[in-house]
C-alpha cells in the first residue's frame, strides 16, 4: 500500500491540473456519496489506512477488484493511476467520478481507455501513455472505433485483408488448400468481415485461379478461436 500513496498524490495532480477556461470547477463537487461498510475483504479498522481506501470507495474512486478485495498489498499499475486520475478529474468537473469518462466507453476494451481517452481530451495528458498499452488493448481500441464505423479503424482492418489475400495466395502455390477459417479476436466484429472482404476481393484480382476463399464461422466461434481450433483436432490413438 505505501507505493499506491505516492502513485494516487500523482493522479490527483494529473487530475487537478485545470486549464484556464474550467474556472467554475470546484473542490465543492468531492461528495462522498456511498458509505463504505466493509466491502474490501482484505481491509479492516486496524489497517493502516483504513479511512484513506474508506474514503476512496466513499467518492466512488475505486470500486475494488472482482475478487471482493482492495488489493492493500498490490501494486499500483499505469492503468489504475490512470483510472484514479480520470474518476478524480471527473468528480471535479461534474460531482460524478463516472460522467466524464463513460463519454468515451466503448464495448469490449480495457478498462483504463476510457479514462486515458477522457483525460486526453480534456487536455490533462497527451499521446505518453498510448505506448503503454499491450497489443491486446490496441486492438480493443480499433475495435471500439470500428464499432462506430470510424474510417480511421476501417483502413487499419483493410490493410490486413490486403495482406491475408496476398498471404493466402502464396500459400497455395506450395499447399493443396480447400478451405481456410479465419479465427481469433481481431476476425471478430466488423472488422473481422472487412478483412474477409478485402482479402477475397484481392484473391479475385490477383489469384483468379486459386479456388478457396477465407471464410469464417459465427462470432462467438470466432473469438474462441484456439479453442474451437483445439476443440476439433482428431483423436489420436
Amino acid at each position: 500500500m505505501k507505493k499506491r500513496v505516492p502513485a494516487l498524490v500523482l493522479a490527483l495532480a494529473l487530475a487537478l491540473t485545470v486549464p484556464a477556461w474550467a474556472a467554475q470547477d470546484t473542490p465543492d463537487n468531492f461528495v462522498r456519496s456511498k458509505t463504505y461498510a466493509g466491502q474490501f475483504s482484505d481491509l479492516t479498522p486496524e489497517s493502516t489506512f483504513y479511512d484513506n481506501v474508506a474514503a476512496l470507495y466513499a467518492y466512488g474512486l475505486s470500486v475494488g477488484k472482482a475478487d471482493g478485495t482492495f488489493g492493500l498489498r498490490d501494486q499500483l499499475t499505469v492503468g489504475q493511476v490512470v483510472i484514479f486520475a480520470g474518476r478524480i478529474r471527473s468528480l471535479y468537473r461534474t460531482g460524478d467520478a463516472e460522467a466524464g469518462p463513460g463519454a468515451y466507453a466503448a464495448e469490449n476494451e480495457a478498462a483504463a481507455l476510457r479514462y486515458l481517452r477522457y483525460l486526453q481530451a480534456e487536455g490533462v495528458i497527451g499521446t505518453e501513455l498510448d505506448e503503454s498499452l499491450s497489443p491486446a488493448e490496441k486492438l480493443k481500441v480499433v475495435q471500439g472505433l470500428m464499432a462506430q464505423d470510424d474510417p480511421r479503424a476501417a483502413a487499419v482492418y483493410q490493410s490486413i485483408g490486403v495482406y491475408l489475400g496476398h498471404t493466402l495466395g502464396l500459400y497455395a502455390m506450395f499447399y493443396d488448400i480447400r478451405h481456410v477459417q479465419m479465427m481469433g479476436r481481431v476476425m471478430s466484429g466488423k472488422g473481422g468481415d472487412i478483412i474477409m472482404e478485402t482479402a477475397s476481393r484481392v484473391m479475385d484480382e490477383e489469384y483468379p485461379d486459386v479456388a478457396f476463399r477465407p471464410e469464417a464461422p459465427d462470432e462467438k466461434t470466432r473469438r474462441v478461436g484456439q479453442s474451437a481450433a483445439a476443440a476439433s483436432l482428431p483423436e489420436l490413438k
